[in-house]
């Protein structure tokens, strides 16, 4: 027992005295954490000084190891197709710590909006957003249609009809946009869905492999519908 404490005290000592400290990069999804992120199949890459130190792919494990001080930065594509970079430092003055990175691989970055349908709607007019997938445990679809009254919106899903709140109307808005920007994936899946956006005889299909974005569940939470 005594002689794992001197082993353990002698490891602690050293990270002190060189300053690596053990690093933890976790690839997560933000909005739905039982979401595997191994659905991107993409691979990071993590820069040393500048100079690339080590390739791999996204997985549900993440990437643990001691490195010793250096600038540092992972580079990894999120499932909109978007180059994300984080930098970090280790640095040689610090204490002995853990050093834990937590990247998303489902946030949008881009903060310009592509052309939403809507925001065109005038009174009078629908919106219905319809969602239909299959595989080998089943199918189904689901479908929400939002009507524009005068200076409110309607929601209406199952044949139950409310009045949506300006914070759901966000919801809304932030499904089209990211639906908009989800780039064509040609994985094959046994598990497929599509999402489709009917606005007047405009319509917009997104075929979705695997259900990987998830976007039209999500929307139905929180807008609380079943």
């Amino acid at each position: 027992m005594k002689k794992i404490i001197f082993i353990s005290y002698l490891f602690i000592i050293s990270q002190h005295i060189f300053g690596q400290k053990y690093v933890g990069i976790n690839f997560v999804s933000c909005k739905n954490e039982d979401r595997p992120v191994s659905l991107i199949f993409e691979y990071y890459k993590i820069f040393k000084n500048d100079s690339l130190y080590k390739t791999d792919v996204i997985d549900e494990i993440g990437y643990f190891e001691i490195l010793e001080p250096a600038k540092y930065s992972v580079v990894y594509k999120n499932l909109f197709d978007e180059e994300i970079r984080r930098e970090f430092i280790i640095d040689k003055g610090d204490k002995y710590r853990d050093f834990q990175l937590n990247l998303c691989v489902d946030k949008l970055q881009d903060t310009i909006k592509k052309k939403l349908v809507f925001e065109s709607m005038k009174t009078g007019e629908n919106i219905k957003i319809r969602f239909k997938y299959a595989g080998c445990f089943g199918n189904n679809n689901d479908s929400i249609v939002i009507r524009k009254e005068k200076n409110k919106y309607s929601l209406i899903h199952k044949k139950r009809k409310r009045k949506l709140k300006p914070f759901e109307i966000n919801y809304i808005v932030e499904y089209e946009n990211e639906l908009k920007h989800l780039k064509e994936k040609n994985f094959i899946s046994t598990l497929n869905a599509v999402n489709e956006i009917t606005f007047n005889s405009e319509k917009y299909f997104y075929f979705e492999p695997s259900i990987f974005w998830g976007g039209y569940e999500t929307l139905k939470k929180k807008l609380k519908l079943r």
